[in-house]
């Protein structure tokens, strides 16, 4: 839908560049520096807490986005349909919705369209939870938690963004719907808080702006405090243990993402990502630094330059194959679990 473009980009960018001054551009992120030094940016403050690395399963996440091909035989496949997905989408994802003006529908591109299609394709069961996306994680872990019970199968969850925050409060708070989860990835999530919702807290004229905002689409002033990297440090720390035991009961993957600058406009985010990069807050998504992404502790992949919105809506900055990334989610979850059978070799 072409004004849920156009509000984005405005929001975002003429925000950010309203209390800024242009900055310079950062450099190109080099992915093995990124994934041994990660931990390394102002994002992450100095303490061991938020320092702690899982395992990197980027290896495997590329393999099977490149090759799923070759590993979707039809035992894997019999496997994969033994799981309901479960999708619960980010922050604004109410804007992205089909309209009808003057006789003709308008669609930009549904969150999880893509990958939606190839479920509904490979006969996969699928569900979105019904979370009011301005909503703070509280009142949506309801949601998510309903949307988990109401499976006769055992769940794989897909958050993205803020949405990853909905499904995790979820995931603690019921330990019936933590229980039927057999997985959980979330998809650039700001766990450590985000700096464009820091910007906005800093400040009265701009929490009354973003308030305004928020409630206008529904939602109310404390979610944009449930975003700020002083509130979410201070929940991680609070609620380690519980994290700790969540872990020892499903497989729980952190999937981040970078976009390093290049010369033009190359992703909406353009004027967020530079700023961050800039004011050394690290490699980021344009909304979320990388540092946040990863939870600690948590297993995780990397996915290089890939945006905030690559991967769950259709965008002319990015090609990114969103059915590739359903299928390596899959892939990896079936690995993780030992119930994925060897690829099918290719013919010569």
């Amino acid at each position: 839908m072409p004004f849920s473009w156009i509000f984005r980009a405005l929001f975002f960018c003429a925000a950010f560049a309203a209390i800024f001054h242009s900055g310079a551009r950062g450099g190109e992120i080099d992915a093995s520096v990124v994934k041994e030094d990660f931990c390394d940016t102002e994002m992450v403050v100095s303490t061991a807490a938020f320092c702690g690395r899982g395992e990197d399963l980027s290896p495997q996440f590329d393999s099977f986005m490149d090759l799923s091909e070759y590993y979707l035989t039809p035992e894997n496949i019999s496997r994969m349909r033994k799981y309901k997905i479960v999708f619960v989408a980010g922050l604004l994802s109410d804007f992205y919705k089909a309209v009808k003006i003057g006789g003709r529908t308008f669609r930009h591109g549904r969150y999880f369209q893509d990958q939606e299609r190839w479920l509904t394709a490979a006969g996969i069961g699928w569900t979105t939870a019904e979370i009011g996306s301005q909503s703070p994680p509280e009142e949506n872990a309801r949601a998510v938690a309903a949307a988990v019970l109401d499976s006769t199968q055992p769940v794989i969850i897909v958050a993205h963004s803020k949405g990853g925050l909905d499904a995790l409060e979820a995931l603690l708070d019921n330990p019936a719907a933590a229980r039927k989860t057999a997985a959980f990835y979330a998809v650039q999530t700001p766990f450590l808080g985000s700096p464009v919702a820091d910007w906005f807290d800093r400040e009265e004229l701009r929490q009354k702006f973003a308030e305004t905002l928020l409630n206008w689409t529904g939602g109310d002033k404390r979610t944009l405090l449930t975003l700020t990297s002083y509130y979410r440090r201070n929940w991680f720390l609070r609620r380690r243990g519980p994290l700790d035991r969540l872990r020892g009961r499903l497989r729980f993957v952190c999937v981040a993402s970078w976009k390093s600058d290049a010369p033009g406009v190359d992703t909406v985010f353009e004027v967020s990502r530079d700023i961050m990069l800039k004011r050394g807050l690290g490699p980021n998504d344009g909304l979320v630094p990388l540092d946040s992404a990863l939870l600690p502790d948590c297993d995780y992949a990397l996915l290089p330059e890939t945006d905030h919105r690559a991967t769950v809506v259709a965008d002319s900055f990015n090609h990114f194959d969103r059915a590739a990334f359903m299928k390596a989610v899959l892939l990896l979850a079936l690995d993780m679990r030992g119930e994925l059978s060897g690829p099918r070799l290719p013919e010569n």
